[in-house]
């Protein structure tokens, strides 16, 4: 009677198992095409209820657990959208829920912006980085998640920045008259990004000297009104081979205050060292102006995000200028395997899986972060369907026997009567 027990117990204890192999394979599937996705196994183990031996056995049984291969790495592929990123290697991106309270890891690297400018992954989970300057330096430290604020686009805003040096590379003309002046204009931006032009002349002094001085600015599409006012005057001193000797004073800075626009004063550093006196044969007695280099940009809208594999956002603008506004760090731990799943494919810290890591993109083994991209899900597919059909033959196996042992039951109970 025991032995039948044993056997009907073990043949329900292979239903369960192969159910639970059913079951994932059945997520396996349904997540095919699940970004970054780690496939789950099923393994099985002998189950011994009761103490055996050659004389006497009483049956036992199998007990399935699933495991999920989260190391695993899956094929990155290409994206067309810029903040979609992937990581080649061991690490995980650090995300939260909406509130910003609770800290997850994930490989599910779907970030698009959403109505509030946050880059948020189709699960919901809120990437999180380094604040950092246009240098690149993390604002508010790196190491630890504390450190870390959910990124969000829109407190991005468009940026200017005033002009702080000018170079200069121009001739004047060594067979000018003493009193002669030449003007040049010059376009430089306030810190508001407001383009202005300033006139700077040209006076020659005396023989192998020339003053520069510069006008009040004024817009750069409306040069009828002052915008500003101009403070610098410099002295210029060329040896007899037309070379500049001396800039008096030296450096040769011009301040401008006053800006109509509500800027910030100005100090603009000019550089004459490639400003030479000879006479040109071959024109009119003029100032010969080769180039005028400056730094300084007007204002621009942000214009794209990019990732690079620094992990660094990118901020672009109009204007041309680029520079990161926040970093994503890599996470790792001493034993991935370890993680605490939750729903949306992303995981919890626990004790078993260590201490978490903040890693820079790119150095050591945890991992390389790269935009554009997106890990695909590690299920092969047509090898699910192959474990399937074993799973089913296994458990149709397993009713099977559920019913014979019904019946030899169903037997013995007659045999009684």
């Amino acid at each position: 009677m025991s032995t039948l027990s044993g056997a009907l117990n073990a043949a329900v204890s292979g239903l369960y198992a192969q159910s639970t192999a059913i079951s994932t394979i059945s997520t396996n599937i349904a997540n095919v095409d699940t970004v970054s996705y780690k496939e789950a196994d099923t393994s099985f183990s002998t189950l011994v209820t009761n103490n055996t031996s050659s004389s006497s056995y009483s049956g036992s049984g199998v007990t399935a657990t699933v495991n999920q291969n989260i190391e695993l790495q899956g094929i990155v592929e290409n994206s067309t959208y810029s903040t979609h990123m992937a990581i080649d290697g061991e690490g995980f991106f650090v995300v939260s829920d909406e509130s910003g309270d609770s800290v997850y890891y994930t490989r599910a690297g779907d970030f698009e912006e959403n109505d509030e400018g946050y880059l948020v992954n189709d699960a919901g989970y809120y990437l999180m980085g380094y604040p950092v300057d246009e240098s690149g330096e993390a604002l508010s430290g790196t190491g630890s998640t504390a450190s870390l604020e959910q990124i969000n686009l829109d407190s991005i805003t468009g940026n200017a920045s005033a002009t702080e040096n000018v170079a200069i590379d121009a001739n004047l003309p060594a067979d000018a008259a003493i009193g002669d002046t030449f003007t040049t204009d010059i376009e430089v931006y306030d810190s508001l990004g407001t383009s202005a032009l300033v006139e700077l002349t040209w006076t020659k002094t005396a023989a192998n000297e020339w003053t520069a001085t510069y006008a009040d600015p004024s817009y750069s599409s409306d040069t009828s009104s002052d915008i500003g006012d101009s403070t610098g005057s410099f002295t210029l001193n060329f040896d007899s081979d037309g070379n500049l000797t001396t800039t008096t004073p030296d450096p040769a800075v011009l301040d401008i205050t006053g800006w109509t626009t509500g800027a910030s004063d100005s100090s603009i550093t000019f550089d004459f060292s490639n400003v030479t006196q000879f006479t040109d044969a071959d024109s009119t007695t003029t100032v010969t102006l080769d180039s005028i280099s400056k730094d300084g940009v007007q204002y621009g809208d942000l214009k794209s995000i990019t990732v690079d594999d620094q992990g660094y956002v990118i901020a672009s603008f109009e204007n041309g200028t680029s520079y990161p506004v926040y970093q994503v760090p890599v996470a790792t731990f001493s034993d991935p395997n370890e993680l605490q799943m939750e729903s949306g494919n992303a995981y919890s810290a626990t004790y078993d899986a260590g201490d978490v890591s903040l890693n820079v993109s790119g150095e050591g083994s945890a991992g390389t972060v790269s935009g554009y991209s997106l890990e695909a899900s590690t299920v092969d597919n047509a090898d699910q369907l192959t474990r399937l059909i074993v799973a089913q033959q296994a458990y149709s196996s397993a009713a099977q026997v559920i019913t014979a042992t019904d019946d030899m039951f169903d037997a013995l109970l007659s045999a009684t009567r």
